[in-house]
C-alpha cells in the first residue's frame, strides 16, 4: 500500500496500535505487489477468490502490527485495485482472539465505529474473557455499534484462514452493513449473513440487528426490506424455542441452584448467542440478579484460586476452584477449558496432594456433573438452530 499525497485529505482516520482492520470492499479480483520496505500498514490477508455465487464479497484485511496509531486517509494500493482510502471510510474493525490493550484509546470521534470482538470459548493461547473485557470497556466508553461474537468451543485460531466455516466474513458484513448509507452495499452485507448454510456457525444476532437497521431504512429497496423482516421473524421464532426448552429443563429451579441439568450448559449458550434480540434480552433480565451473583462468587474464589496456584499450593487452588463452580457456574470463566482440566488433574492427585476428602466429594458431586450439563445444553442449542427456518 502506499499513501497519496492529496491536499484535500481532511480530518485523519486511524488504525488503533496493534490492531487489525477488516474492510469489507466490493471490488474486482485483487492482485497486490507489496513494498520491499514493510510499512506499519500492511495486507495481511485477502479473499480474491469467494465461494461460486459470492462473488461480490471479496474483502481485503490491513493490519497494523506495531504500537503506534497510524493515519491511513490516503492510502491506495499499489496494483490491481484503483481504491483510495478517503478520510472517514475506516468505520468498521473486526479485533480476533485479542481483546484490547489497557491503554487502546477510545475517542468520542470514534464512536460511530462498528466494531467486533471476535473470539472462541475454548481458546487456549489468549483466554477468551479478555474479549468479554474489552466488548465492556467499549460499551462503558460510549460506543454503540459494538458486539462480541462468541465463537463456542473455537481455538484461538480464525477458520476461514484455511476452512470455509463463516467466521470472519460473516463480522465483516455486519460492519459494512451497519455503518453503509449506500442501499447496494446494504443489500451485499445483508446477502453474506443471509446465504449462510452452516447453522451451528450462523450469527443470528448480527443478521438480527442488520435485518432491523434495513426495515428501518428507509431507502432500502422494498423486496429487501420485506426479506430483512422475514429473517426478523424466523430469528424471534427460533429465540422462542430456545427459551421454551430452557424453562422446560429449569422447571422451578429459578434461583440458580446446581442440579446437573441441561440448563446449566445451555442458558449461557443461549445469551452468548441470542443477546441482543428481544426474547434474549429478555431472557436476560429476568434472570439478572442470578447471573449477577454467579459472577461476583466465581469471580471471589477464581482470584482466590489462581493466587493459590500462583503460590503453588495446590490443595488450596482445589478448594476455591471447585467452590467456583459450584456457586458460579453459569458465569463463563469457570468454562475455561485450561481451568477444568486443571482441576480433573488435581483429582486424579487428591491423595498425593493432601486434599482433604469433603473436597474431593465436593468435586465429584459437582464438576463431572457440570461438564456433562455443559455438554447436554450445548446438543439441546444446536438441535434447535438446525430446525431454524429459512429466511
Amino acid at each position: 500500500m502506499r499513501r497519496s499525497t492529496d491536499s484535500n485529505a481532511k480530518e485523519p482516520r486511524h488504525v488503533a496500535r496493534g490492531s487489525r482492520l477488516a474492510v469489507l470492499t466490493v471490488l474486482p479480483v485483487l492482485l497486490f505487489v507489496l513494498p520491499a520496505v514493510v510499512r506499519a500498514v500492511v495486507i495481511s490477508e485477502i479473499n480474491y477468490n469467494p465461494a461460486l455465487g459470492d462473488e461480490d464479497i471479496e474483502w481485503v484485511e490491513v493490519a497494523n502490527d506495531t504500537t503506534t496509531p497510524e493515519d491511513i486517509s490516503g492510502y491506495s494500493f499499489v496494483e490491481g485495485v484503483d481504491f483510495v482510502f478517503p478520510p472517514g471510510t475506516v468505520l468498521g474493525v473486526v479485533g480476533h482472539a485479542s481483546g484490547i490493550w489497557g491503554w487502546t484509546a477510545q475517542p468520542r470521534a470514534a464512536h460511530h465505529q462498528a466494531i467486533v470482538l471476535m473470539h472462541g470459548t475454548a481458546d487456549p493461547v489468549v483466554p477468551y474473557f479478555q474479549s468479554v473485557g474489552g466488548y465492556q470497556s467499549f460499551r462503558d466508553a460510549g460506543y454503540t455499534v459494538v458486539r462480541l461474537r462468541s465463537l463456542e468451543g473455537w481455538n484461538h485460531f480464525p477458520a476461514e484462514q484455511n476452512t470455509p466455516t463463516p467466521h470472519t466474513s460473516q463480522q465483516l458484513a455486519w460492519c459494512e452493513g451497519m455503518t453503509t448509507k449506500d442501499p447496494a452495499r446494504l443489500r451485499v452485507s445483508f446477502e453474506v449473513l443471509e446465504r449462510v448454510k452452516q447453522k451451528e456457525w450462523h450469527d443470528y444476532v448480527a443478521t438480527y440487528t442488520l435485518a432491523k437497521r434495513i426495515v428501518d431504512t428507509k431507502q432500502a429497496p422494498p423486496k429487501l426490506r420485506k426479506r430483512a423482516a422475514r429473517a426478523m421473524k424466523a430469528i424471534d421464532e427460533l429465540a422462542v424455542a430456545h427459551g421454551k426448552a430452557l424453562r422446560k429443563s429449569i422447571g422451578k429451579n429459578t434461583v440458580g441452584k446446581f442440579d446437573g441439568k441441561g440448563w446449566t450448559g445451555h442458558l449461557p449458550l443461549f445469551l452468548r448467542t441470542f443477546r441482543g434480540t428481544p426474547h434474549a434480552d429478555a431472557f436476560a433480565e429476568r434472570w439478572s440478579k442470578v447471573l449477577e451473583r454467579h459472577k461476583k462468587d466465581a469471580t471471589a474464589h477464581l482470584k482466590n484460586h489462581y493466587r493459590a496456584a500462583k503460590k503453588d499450593d495446590e490443595v488450596q487452588a482445589f478448594a476455591e476452584g471447585v467452590r467456583a463452580v459450584r456457586k458460579g457456574f453459569l458465569h463463563h470463566e469457570c468454562e475455561n477449558l485450561d481451568f477444568l482440566e486443571t482441576l480433573a488433574k488435581w483429582r486424579q492427585q487428591a491423595e498425593a496432594l493432601g486434599i482433604a476428602r469433603d473436597i474431593v466429594m465436593l468435586y465429584d458431586q459437582i464438576v463431572p456433573r457440570f461438564e456433562q450439563a455443559r455438554k447436554e445444553g450445548r446438543r439441546t442449542f444446536e438441535t434447535l438452530n438446525r430446525k431454524v427456518k429459512r429466511f
